[in-house]
């Protein structure tokens, strides 16, 4: 059963106006959306439809999508391989950047490779994504620097230990 996470207290940027945001799994009826927010966030080199269908059904991914009201705004996959999570994607909608729900995805995915018993989250990012700045805040580092279809990317892990 999908658990929704609600997120309360978030000031829109302009409007000031209240904003809820939550969080559940993903099924088959949001792949159109998940498919469009991809696109957008990484053009060219977004995930196909049948990707999307696949982390979206298959119980082997874990695929989160937020929500303001119905509208899919944010997605993350992780694939749980115990000792390894592999944060495969995350992508906030651009008008919606700013708002912490990178964050809040980061931290579930942290979470839920933590209840799965992992010892490490993995995931790899463009270079010169803005993203690096989050995932070092999460405790993340560099542990491979390569370059994919000519555009510098790093591999970023960080441990799980104890409790925190």
């Amino acid at each position: 059963m999908a658990r929704a996470v609600q997120a309360k207290g978030c000031q829109g940027f302009l409007t000031g106006a209240r904003e809820n945001y939550t969080m559940a799994l993903a099924n088959v009826l949001d792949v159109p959306a998940l498919y469009a927010l991809d696109r957008l966030c990484f053009a060219q080199r977004a995930w196909s439809w049948e990707a999307w269908f696949e982390v979206a059904c298959w119980p082997e991914w874990t695929c989160l999508v937020q929500r303001q009201g119905k509208r899919i705004i944010g997605a993350m996959v992780l694939l749980l391989w115990p000792p390894v999570a592999q944060i495969s994607s995350i992508a906030v909608h651009p008008a919606h950047r700013g708002r912490g729900l990178g964050s809040r995805m980061l931290a579930e995915a942290i979470g839920r490779a933590r209840r799965a018993r992992c010892r490490w989250v993995a995931l790899e990012v463009d270079r010169e994504s803005p993203a690096v700045r989050l995932y070092r805040r999460f405790g993340f580092g560099v542990v491979r620097r390569f370059t994919e279809d000519g555009i510098p990317r790093l591999e970023m892990v960080r441990r799980l230990g104890g409790r925190r």
